[in-house]
């Protein structure tokens, strides 16, 4: 006789007296660690480029120091190593628990770079800050207003996301922006690699082997980019090893002209953060997100923005390349993506490895 009162990611059988089996196709479970630190390592290295991306591009418009770029380097890897937990573990009525990854917003840049240009940064900062109130306040509220974000609208959302990386995703397959030998031969094999040896895994392989693929694929990657010279490592010298994140260290301003355009970006990057969620639910556990998890999640997008402004950082939204992984890979635990090794290890590398980032992989 079944028992229909068992608990999610319970897979004891019935009577049986045995321990669960920890999957990795349980939301709720947790997963031994020598299985889970891998697949946690996978989702890093998913965003780590992206994540880093954003202040180095506005510290290089803002014509930042290179002391001021670290800094923000750092603040950027802390911040989506803390919000991960937050958004993965949930705090309170905060977080989606979802094996959901955080990471710097991309969809901000446009407006940030003037802002930094023209206001300096401690005005973008503010403004970053103003916006994640009004993403808190959002998330809040969604109950009420879950009616204007039908599945037709967020649908819409998940389908544009990935329309608009697909771009990103062949640059980075040429060699990355501005890069002077775009569409170089050496670039084409070393993304070749990366994708032969990750859809050739996922369609070959079994258990641990199927769900490490992405890993599996940068990882062999990366050492052709060392065999091929690709890889820099002049830099690692000069990085400090262990530098403590500083509070308002850059500042904060407020300045209307400034929060205006940001709060309203903000309201919209919502949705994107609704279909997010939805994404995740959708092709990891095959339903729709409970009000719960949406307005958490939307909840911890706007704080965790919070967060990252008075940490020198700028907003953060659930990353959707980190939810192709979950879809691709089958893995669903959001311990997998909290303690397997995602927000440690983006949190310890804010603290431990403030520069040396520089020796990651080429795009």
């Amino acid at each position: 006789m079944s028992d229909a009162n068992a608990a999610p990611g319970d897979n004891t059988a019935p009577g049986s007296g045995q321990k669960p089996v920890r999957s990795t196709h349980d939301v709720n479970a947790m997963p031994p660690l020598g299985r889970a630190i891998p697949l946690g390592i996978q989702h890093v290295l998913a965003m780590f480029v992206s994540n880093v991306a954003v202040p180095i591009i506005i510290a290089n418009a803002a014509d930042l120091s290179e002391a001021r770029t670290t800094l923000m380097i750092q603040a950027a890897m802390f911040v989506a190593g803390v919000a991960t937990l937050i958004q993965s573990l949930g705090v309170g009525r905060i977080g989606a628990r979802l094996p959901i990854v955080m990471g710097t917003s991309f969809g901000f840049v446009p407006i940030l770079i003037p802002i930094a240009v023209g206001m300096g940064v401690p005005a973008a900062l503010g403004a970053a800050l103003c916006g994640g109130i009004a993403m808190a306040v959002v998330g809040l509220l969604l109950p009420w207003f879950r009616f204007l974000f039908p599945p037709v609208v967020t649908g819409t959302f998940v389908i544009m996301i990935g329309v608009l990386l697909m771009p990103v995703a062949f640059s980075h397959v040429g060699g990355g922006f501005g890069v002077s030998d775009f569409g170089a031969p050496r670039h084409i094999l070393m993304a070749a690699v990366v994708l032969v040896v990750t859809l050739g895994m996922h369609q070959f392989g079994r258990g641990i082997w199927s769900e490490i693929a992405p890993l599996a694929g940068l990882l062999l990657g990366y050492v052709v980019a060392l065999l091929m010279g690709a890889v820099d490592f002049s830099s690692v010298g000069e990085a400090a090893w262990f530098s403590l994140p500083v509070p308002l260290a850059i500042g904060i301003e407020f300045k209307l002209a400034a929060i205006l355009p940001i709060v309203l970006l903000s309201l919209v990057t919502c949705a994107e953060s609704i279909g997010d969620i939805v994404g995740t639910t959708a092709g990891g556990l095959n339903r729709e997100p409970t009000q719960r998890e949406l307005s958490g999640g939307v909840m911890a997008d706007g704080l965790c923005s919070v967060f990252a402004a008075i940490f020198n950082a700028y907003p953060q939204i659930s990353f959707s390349q980190n939810v192709g992984v979950v879809a691709l890979t089958g893995v669903v635990s959001r311990y997998v993506v909290a303690i397997g090794g995602n927000a440690s290890q983006l949190t310890l590398t804010g603290i431990f490895l403030s520069g040396v980032f520089l020796w990651s992989p080429p795009d």
